[in-house]
């Protein structure tokens, strides 16, 4: 078992998941190279948010929890897999009960996979089966499954730098949701819309969407809800220069993801709490709050956070040199292993 920034891991997992964060390199290459600040900073709000997304992608079970043994089976199985961010094991368990289900079952187990690929950063693999998700749902009249995939395709439209046709898909899943009264649905939707508008640059436009999630959120009691609305609303305000703002909506949504025990959202908000800190110059605050969010998102195997994490360590340590980043990686709870580790990641860096 390798250990590292406080977590378990077998060996081939923890190498895979390095590689993974491999590819966020090139991002911080610019910063490195060119000596860009503004490039950087470009960059780094790009992760800023993609990191928001997480856990706005919307599940849906249909009626696998009450399918008969051959579907329930691998399916709770998936779904425990999942739970354990075990994403390929999932998949795998979901893909074995599609063999046994039939109708709108498919709808919900190919929208699952499609979640499981788009975790770790497999846009091509997601966009498939949430497509094969929303044809199925056409094919045997399930709106609500419908409307639930074109809203998951458009996050994966976002992520591409497609907002037109993010946008385009999100509205019409916004639509099917208003028409058959799932109000969750129309919430997640809002809030997805207003996240695209933030990422656009038209933080009023996206703040009307944003509230009006939070408030439909707040009166239907979903937590989780409440607490992503929070998190992209503190986004807008760290992008239109209000830290202190910033600073309460994001931390008072880690308080809902702390206490409902999602660890993506409560990964997300230490990110952005850190790079809030780290921006107005309180980089040995940032530091511990990129460190437990960087473990975090490698402990799940989530693909764009650790890049996020690693872009503010490096702007701390050109601030506080590596001796005291040492130091706060101590009182961090790091034993020297982890240290070790996380030095050689900044170190490969820097090369």
């Amino acid at each position: 078992m390798v250990h590292f920034l406080g977590h378990y891991f077998e060996p081939s997992a923890f190498w895979c998941l390095v590689s993974i964060l491999g590819a966020g390199f090139f991002a911080l290459v610019f910063y490195i190279f060119t000596g860009s600040r503004k490039q950087a900073e470009r960059i780094e709000g790009k992760v800023d948010v993609l990191t928001r997304q997480v856990g706005q992608m919307q599940a849906y079970f249909d009626g696998l929890p009450t399918s008969e043994p051959a579907v329930k089976v691998p399916y709770e199985k998936g779904m425990a897999a999942m739970e354990a961010c075990k994403w390929d094991e999932a998949i795998g368990h979901f893909k074995e009960a599609t063999k046994h289900a039939a109708g709108t079952q498919l709808v919900a187990l190919f929208n699952l996979i499609g979640l499981c690929h788009h975790t770790p950063g497999r846009w091509r693999q997601a966009l498939d089966s949430l497509e094969e998700s929303a044809r199925l749902a056409d094919q045997f009249g399930d709106e609500q499954g419908r409307a639930i995939a074109l809203g998951n395709i458009g996050l994966i439209y976002n992520d591409k730098g497609e907002p037109d046709k993010a946008l385009k898909h999100l509205e019409e899943a916004l639509a099917i949701h208003r028409e058959i009264g799932h109000q969750q649905g129309v919430a997640s939707a809002l809030g997805n819309i207003g996240s695209i508008y933030s990422d656009t640059g038209e933080p009023d436009k996206a703040l009307k969407y944003l509230e009006e999630a939070l408030a439909m959120d707040r009166e239907l009691g979903y937590k989780q809800g409440v607490a992503n609305d929070l998190g992209n609303i503190g986004g807008i305000c760290k992008a239109k220069g209000e830290p202190d703002k910033a600073l309460k909506y994001v931390e008072e949504a880690l308080a809902i993801h702390r206490e409902i025990g999602y660890q993506q959202g409560v990964a997300s908000d230490l990110a952005n709490i850190g790079l809030v800190l780290k921006n107005v110059g309180k980089h040995e605050q940032a530091v511990p709050k990129l460190v437990e969010a960087l473990g975090i998102f490698i402990a799940i195997g989530e693909a764009y956070g650790p890049r996020q994490c690693l872009a503010g360590l490096i702007r701390c340590e050109d601030e506080l040199g590596r001796k005291r980043m040492e130091e706060l990686f101590k009182k961090a709870g790091l034993d020297g292993e982890a240290i070790a580790g996380l030095l050689r990641m900044i170190d490969q860096m820097r090369q």
